[in-house]
């Protein structure tokens, strides 16, 4: 598929070379339209004087420090608009400007104020400082609140939380931003050159050979200037690949060993719209002991779970409770990794949880993507990084979903070994 997709490409190159060398003959004028034979030959030319590769550095190393700038502070800019909404209002008019005043009149401006040298820079930097803030800002916001959840729950070290929640939410826009920034800002940056008439640049290169009617040398440029973006873009995307692509490993983390502690529960008030759930309710959960709580759907189990994991807030009342760990009503895995990853990621040792996923599941499931696993073996690693995490309480919401009698025995034997004293509240169907 990917060879017959190149030779589409060349094909669809070869055509229109062709419908240009037509123009061409048909013209009969390579001041109007030089032939690519005749473009080719500048080129040439063009190459065999140290001005040119003087030109083709000094354009390529101001206009890729512009697009890096604005890749760093665009993060920096996008972040502090995800964590604070104040931050999002301020710079909306600035990059609703960036995004709708012609270079031009950005370049006039900068002419003024820095001079010619810097121009291709400031321009590039302009062109694709929103380009980084929308998409980046966008991105974030999309990321699954459900993971995020999971990761205050369960304490997630920092960098586990940006390497395998952030990372992998942030890989489409991240490449957006390198296929659209990086031509951006070679057609910015060149722009800017011609009218600043900056030395030692391609813009300031073609405004001389359009002043010399040197169509071919113009031709040429602007072809070098394509090339140049389209292999900068390839080298970035490359580089960006390796970055998504790359497995750091999870940061293990020492904590307090699992304790125990009761859960009390009072004048707790909790609606949704009409629907009361729970109305001045008190209740303790003693300390290592095990609980089930059986109810219809929609009677407000998960909630009181999550309440309890301060993942949701009461109305008014008061929730005690200690550490906490949690197998939610959906897996909430980070799917695209394994099932070692997604229980090391909570700060387990991989050794630790290899040996624990083992005892569930078969050790040819443990390196595959959770996507390529069962519901009920999606559930057995959901139980695992509950069971191995430092907590005080441990929470479950219909933990034997998508299991078969024989796997409800397995993994109920496995939760009595592992619960070692600790609270255990588990709402369920099955009792």
């Amino acid at each position: 598929m990917s060879d017959k997709r190149r030779i589409r490409q060349i094909a669809a190159v070869a055509f229109w070379v062709t419908v240009w060398f037509i123009v061409a003959l048909w013209q009969d004028n390579k001041l109007l339209v030089p032939s690519p034979v005749e473009v080719f030959y500048a080129l040439i030319s063009m190459g065999m004087k140290s001005a040119f590769y003087q030109a083709i550095a000094w354009s390529l190393i101001r206009i890729m420090s512009g697009f890096m700038l604005a890749f760093v502070i665009g993060i920096a800019l996008a972040y502090g608009a995800y964590r604070y909404k104040w931050v999002h209002e301020l710079m909306a008019p600035v990059i609703g400007l960036g995004k709708a005043v012609p270079v031009a009149a950005f370049a006039v401006v900068l002419l003024i104020w820095f001079g010619h040298e810097s121009i291709g820079f400031l321009i590039s930097f302009i062109v694709v400082l929103p380009i980084v803030y929308i998409n980046l800002y966008e991105g974030l916001k999309a990321v699954d609140v459900r993971l995020l959840q999971m990761a205050e729950v369960f304490h997630m070290p920092g960098r586990n939380r940006f390497w395998y929640i952030y990372r992998p939410a942030l890989e489409s826009y991240m490449l957006a931003i390198i296929k659209t920034g990086i031509g951006m800002a070679w057609k910015a940056g060149v722009a800017a050159e011609v009218i600043g008439l900056a030395s030692h640049s391609i813009g300031g290169e073609l405004y001389e050979a359009k002043v010399y009617f040197e169509t071919a040398q113009v031709f040429a440029w602007a072809g070098v200037t394509v090339l140049l973006s389209v292999l900068l873009e390839k080298i970035v995307l490359m580089l960006a690949k390796l970055f998504i692509n790359w497995m750091p490993g999870c940061v293990s983390c020492r904590t307090a060993k699992s304790g125990t502690c009761e859960v009390v529960i009072h004048g707790l008030n909790k609606s949704y719209g009409d629907n009361r759930l729970y109305d001045a309710w008190d209740a303790v959960y003693e300390a290592g002991k095990v609980y089930t709580i059986s109810a219809p759907s929609g009677s407000g189990k998960t909630t009181l779970l999550h309440m309890i994991a301060g993942i949701e807030n009461a109305d008014t009342g008061e929730i005690k409770t200690g550490r906490v760990s949690m197998v939610f009503q959906e897996d909430r895995l980070c799917e695209q990794y394994s099932a070692i990853v997604n229980v090391s990621m909570t700060g387990v040792d991989e050794k630790t949880a290899r040996e624990e996923l083992g005892k569930l599941l078969d050790k040819e499931s443990l390196d595959k993507p959770c996507s390529e696993l069962s519901g009920g073996m999606k559930r057995r690693v959901a139980i695992v990084r509950a069971m191995l995490h430092s907590s005080d309480v441990i929470l479950m919401d219909e933990p034997y979903t998508g299991m078969d009698e024989d796997t409800i025995r397995l993994v109920k034997d496995y939760i009595e070994n592992k619960v070692e004293g600790r609270t255990l509240i588990v709402a369920t169907h099955i009792i």
